[in-house]
């Protein structure tokens, strides 16, 4: 049977701030907690979706590793009726290697934008709008 239950905008948006949150804190279970089994990420930054709950967690080890101070700062949050949008920006300085770059020790800024799908009071989908090309060339000096 299907979730019956009414989320409210602000139930809703405190589930997206968590999962921020959880990414501040380093707390992969945080993360996990927010997402549904059957979540996807879909980003034009990415090569291809992350589909499930341990495919973000490995994602997200991802960049923490690359990233260990990284912290996410949420500019603008608002919700309708399933879907919460939230602008966002991250900083951290790149200690680790990402997409093959190893560390540069370079500090980062990105902003991006993240709309999350609900169902049942958890995220199933998101999709986040940032550039790559920018963080890619913070990392590398240019």
């Amino acid at each position: 049977m299907a979730d019956e239950r009414t989320y409210t905008d602000r139930t809703l948006i405190d589930v997206v701030e968590r999962g921020f949150e959880g990414w501040n804190q380093r707390d992969l279970e945080m993360i996990g907690r927010q997402v549904g089994d059957d979540f996807v990420l879909e980003s034009d930054a990415l090569p291809h979706p992350v589909r499930g709950r341990a495919a973000l967690l490995e994602f997200a080890r991802s960049y923490l590793s690359a990233f260990p101070d990284l912290e996410f700062t949420i500019d603008d949050v608002f919700a309708s009726a399933d879907r919460v949008v939230a602008s966002w920006e991250a900083t951290g300085t790149h200690e680790g290697t990402l997409n093959g770059v190893p560390p540069t020790g370079r500090h980062v800024r990105v902003r991006g934008c993240t709309i999350s799908h609900f169902r049942g009071g958890r995220i199933v989908r998101q999709q986040a709008f940032w550039d790559m090309a920018t963080l890619m060339r913070q990392i590398r000096g240019a």
